[in-house]
Parts: structure tokens; C-alpha cells; sequence
């Protein structure tokens, strides 16, 4: 499921006012909603994606959104940690973690807790949850149009009708750049459960929409007309994977601009040439604690040999 996954955070990073209506039973007082990225002291993680939320009262407050397929919830613990840290960095009562559960066909609600307990010694740690298969009479009947392409995976399967269905829903979105990412998405998630052949007969004229679209380029890159060649799924993993990588590098240019201001451009350069995202997670811990751009430089050497 890393694929889809991937592909429903960039798209609610990308369209925000597609992230608040995956608010709707929370949201009545949001006013507006961005993504940004926070400053957190995890280890494994100092930057994390984020949105802040400006209530009509004028309080600024910042959401994670998590995206969680199927029915374990060890990932639970992660959560939580990172939505204390947030208070504790940004203020108490300023973070809270809504987690979107979405199984394929009926599945098992999962009671939202993060438990310890030692000997008679119990924490209990409770997360917001949103079981989205439980809304998808409201995506059919054009209430939640928005989440259209999610369908297949919520009824366990696609066929034609469900595929017409979701096409129909699409054509509701007046917004052309809106529509492609959401066409972009269906067909992902709809290449998980029916031939590729048939797939790409059935959304020939949106296939030639989406190529434009911002949200494609950014994880897809050339990936797209090697998916047409090869097979959708390996050619969107390899775009996904290409749109990673951009972004990893990317991660590691903003924090030593932020911490020394100038970078040359043949460290620039030498992140560019990087093609393995575990190494340049490695150089963004770096970036963070090193003393000197110099310093970083000769630590980037060590991985270009």
C-alpha cells in the first residue's frame, strides 16, 4: 500500500481545500488550512509534514494526517509520540494526529489506543480516528465527490461500473488541476485491482489530462511514459521514487540554508547525484547537527566515493 499512500498525502499537501473536506466531521470551525513543516527533536525524524489550521476565532493549531490501511495498529505508538513532541515544542494543546483508516471492503474499526501497562500501571493514550469506508454511500451519491477515487480500495475491487461510477464523480470537480490529481489517483489506486491493459483503454483521455498535472510531475517525473511501456504500477513506483529522492534532497538543502544561510552550488550538485533515499536521510541528520558547511562537505565526500 506504500504507493497509495503516497500518492493521497501529496495529494492532500497539494490541495488543501481537498485535505479540509477530509475534515468534514471535524472541521465546522476551520477557517483555512496549509501544509507546513514542523521542527521536531525525534531522532529518527527532525522535520515532519504538518498542517496549520487558523480557527475562525483567529487560533492558529497544526494537524497531522495520517493515513493508516487496514486493520494494525501498532503504527498507534509512532503517532502519539510525534503529537507530544509537536505540544511540547509548539505549546500544549497546539498538535493533535486525525488518522484516516481505510480498509479494503468491510473491515474492522480499530479502537484508536496507544496502551502501557506495567504490572497494575496502565497508560492509555487515545487518538482520533475516521473509519473512511464508513462514508462511502456519501462519496457515491456525490456528497463527498472528493474522495471518489479511493472507491475501489474502500469496496475491495473495481470493475467497470465502479470505474464508470468514479469517473462520473470526478467531472464534478470544476477545477481542471484538481480533477487530473484526482484522475492521477484513481488510476493508481484502480491499477491495484485491474488489468493494466484495460486500465489504460478505460482512462485513455484522462491519461493524456494528467500528464500536465503538478501533482503527477512532482512524483511521477518520467516515471509516467515508463509505467505506459512497462506496467502502471513500476512505472508510478519508479516516478514516486524519483519525486522521493527530489524531495529528500530537498529536505537537506532547506535545513543548511537555514543554519549557514549560503550553500555553493557544487554541494548542490553533489546531493543532485544521490540516488539512494537512506543516504540522504543519513546527510539531512547530518545537516542538522554538524558545526560548519565545510564540515558537511566532507561527510557528503565520504558518499561520493
Amino acid at each position: 500500500m506504500g504507493y497509495i499512500d503516497r500518492t493521497l498525502k501529496i495529494l492532500s499537501r497539494y490541495h488543501p481545500d481537498w485535505t479540509k473536506k477530509l475534515l468534514f466531521p471535524f472541521g465546522k470551525d476551520i477557517k483555512s488550512l496549509k501544509p507546513v513543516r514542523l521542527e521536531l527533536d525525534l531522532p529518527e525524524r527532525r522535520v515532519d509534514d504538518a498542517y496549520e489550521i487558523i480557527l475562525k476565532n483567529g487560533e492558529k493549531k497544526y494537524l497531522f494526517l495520517e493515513f493508516l490501511f487496514g486493520e494494525d495498529g501498532r503504527a498507534f505508538a509512532d503517532y502519539f509520540v510525534k503529537t507530544a513532541m509537536a505540544n511540547s515544542v509548539y505549546g500544549s494543546g497546539k498538535a493533535a494526529t486525525l488518522v484516516i483508516q481505510i480498509t479494503e471492503g468491510n473491515g474492522t474499526v480499530l479502537e484508536p489506543l496507544f496502551k502501557i501497562e506495567i504490572e497494575n500501571i496502565k497508560n492509555e493514550f487515545r487518538l482520533q480516528l475516521l473509519h473512511l469506508n464508513q462514508y462511502v454511500n456519501e462519496i457515491e451519491s456525490g456528497e463527498l465527490y472528493e474522495f471518489a477515487p479511493l472507491l475501489p480500495l474502500l469496496k475491495g475491487g473495481a470493475n467497470e461500473k465502479i470505474l464508470d461510477n468514479v469517473k462520473e464523480l470526478i467531472e464534478k470537480e470544476k477545477d481542471f488541476e484538481t480533477r487530473a490529481d484526482l484522475y492521477s489517483a484513481a488510476i493508481t489506486i484502480a491499477g491495484r485491482y485491474v488489468d493494466k491493459d484495460f486500465l489504460w483503454k478505460f482512462f485513455k483521455e484522462e491519461i493524456e489530462m494528467i500528464k500536465d498535472s503538478p501533482i503527477v510531475q512532482d512524483w511521477i517525473d518520467q516515471g509516467m511514459e515508463k509505467g505506459m511501456e512497462k506496467g502502471m504500477e513500476k512505472g508510478i513506483e519508479k516516478g514516486m521514487e524519483n519525486g522521493e529522492l527530489k524531495r529528500a534532497g530537498r529536505d537537506v538543502i532547506e535545513v543548511l540554508e537555514a543554519r549557514f544561510d549560503f550553500i555553493n552550488k557544487e554541494t548542490i550538485r553533489a546531493l543532485k547525484k544521490i540516488r539512494e533515499i537512506e543516504i540522504l536521510e543519513v546527510l539531512h541528520k547530518k545537516a542538522v547537527k554538524i558545526n560548519s558547511l565545510e564540515e558537511f562537505n566532507e561527510i557528503l565526500r565520504k558518499y561520493e566515493d
